[in-house]
């Protein structure tokens, strides 16, 4: 049952998955001597946490309209540590455990987080002054966050007058709240200074097939679905413990500053991420009662990646519109392709109107003038994404970095001969330009017709 003979060691507690305390390994190592004394110890004592929770409400208010919110949170941290007997001399490694002086070797605890996330406020900010706008008003909330993680503080020594002790311009725990106040249209004052501790926010999608239902619209359209999805989420792909924080070093102890007279952050955050996608903003899927199949889907899409590496934000941006068209004929008959005979997929459909008790099987002299299926596509979309990259506290604008602007159009007929062999005529192009001068405009074109041969 995972305890040793005479069920005493590690407890009941530990092996129920108990979380043990220092106090639990101390009396462990030091009291029932669970642990060696040994110097030569090297197995970290291990202990991880993983929270994840979801939320899902579904909402249908009607038939055939549909409203599914979700919100999510996800945090793992493993923490490490050496726990061993730290006055073991080099000459006499092995010593009684009830003489040993045990204790922590540096603790290390890294892992990972993301939230369901909303930043609507600022999502369709568009235009180039617009978006340097939004960026200063980052650079901008600094000040404001700096007091209020230090309000009585005294003044910066780098930055006097706008910025309080340990909490400069480029400090991590000074430049996240900033931007997520920025990004997410909250007041500075006010917004969380805690990344962990930030509330999840509702994401959703929404389904609507009941158009088709309306008795003046019956007649023309077989069905009509109408589609909308919003999806958001903050991330910090990796944290870190900082060996140089001291949580009880304070203000006035020089060993807690770093070389730009800013606190040590508890964890080292390389990257906050900040996505958020409309997938669609608009999606309308029609079939009409002869047999047409059209849809448009509209999408927009910004990403937002706040690096403390090189002190960037790499902010991309794209929308995307697509749009198809397809059409099936089932009585067509193209008189030198009509060889072999007709073809029998859409027997018993409309290919047999008016030729009950006719031979359609093809052979000479039979009479068939049944055609055979023709079926019609075509494919566009348009696709703009391009990211920018904003130096923080450098007055020259943003050049992208990336980013492409996309065409691709797909046309093809599809025409089955017979029972065994189609025909499909098709074109395909793409074009593509690039948002910078280390690329160059790319444009493929590829037609043909493909025959296919089926043996069955």
């Amino acid at each position: 049952m995972g305890l040793s003979e005479g069920f005493d060691a590690p407890g009941w507690e530990y092996i129920m998955g108990f979380q043990p305390t220092q106090d639990f390994l101390f009396d462990a190592a030091e009291n029932k001597g669970w642990f060696t004394a040994s110097r030569y110890l090297s197995q970290e004592v291990v202990a991880g946490v993983t929270e994840n929770w979801n939320a899902e409400l579904n909402i249908e208010p009607w038939n055939d309209f549909r409203i599914d919110i979700s919100m999510d949170r996800s945090f793992n941290q493993t923490s490490t540590a050496l726990f061993k007997n730290v006055d073991a001399p080099i000459s006499d490694p092995y010593t009684d455990f009830m003489s040993a002086n045990y204790g922590y070797n540096p603790r290390n605890d890294f892992g990972s987080y993301t939230i369901s996330y909303m930043a609507l406020n600022t999502l369709f900010t568009s235009g180039n002054q617009d978006l340097i706008g939004l960026f200063n008003r980052f650079e901008n909330n600094r000040p404001i966050i700096s007091t209020r993680l230090n309000p009585n503080g005294a003044d910066h020594d780098r930055d006097p007058n706008v910025y309080k002790n340990g909490f400069g311009r480029k400090q991590q725990d000074v430049l996240i709240p900033a931007f997520i106040a920025a990004y997410s249209g909250e007041d500075p004052a006010n917004v969380n200074l805690d990344i962990f501790n930030t509330t999840p926010r509702p994401n959703w999608t929404i389904n609507w097939n009941g158009l088709s239902r309306i008795s003046f619209l019956q007649p023309i359209f077989r069905n009509i679905r109408l589609s909308h999805a919003y999806s958001g989420s903050m991330t910090v792909s990796s944290f870190q413990r900082n060996a140089a924080f001291d949580p009880e070093a304070g203000f006035n102890e020089e060993v807690n500053f770093d070389e730009q007279s800013n606190l040590y952050s508890e964890f080292v955050i390389p990257e906050v991420v900040i996505d958020e996608r409309f997938n669609p903003l608009i999606g309308i899927d029609i079939q009409t009662q002869n047999d047409i199949q059209m849809n448009f889907k509209m999408s927009r899409a910004r990403n937002l990646a706040l690096s403390f590496t090189d002190t960037k934000l790499f902010e991309t941006n794209s929308f995307e519109y697509t749009f198809g068209f397809g059409y099936t004929l089932s009585n067509v008959s193209i008189g030198f392709l009509n060889f072999g005979g007709s073809s029998d997929r859409d027997r018993g459909g409309r290919g047999q109107r008016g030729n009950r008790g006719r031979n359609t099987q093809g052979k000479k002299g039979g009479g068939n003038d049944v055609g055979n299926r023709l079926t019609i596509n075509l494919n566009f979309s348009y696709r703009d994404d391009v990211t920018f990259a904003y130096e923080i506290d450098n007055s020259s604008e943003p050049v992208p970095t990336r980013g492409t602007e996309a065409i691709q159009i797909n046309p093809s007929v599809d025409y089955d001969v017979n029972k065994n062999i189609t025909l499909r005529l098709f074109l395909d192009y793409n074009r593509t330009i690039p948002k910078t001068s280390l690329a160059f405009p790319i444009t493929n074109a590829r037609g043909g017709i493909n025959v296919r041969f089926n043996l069955n």
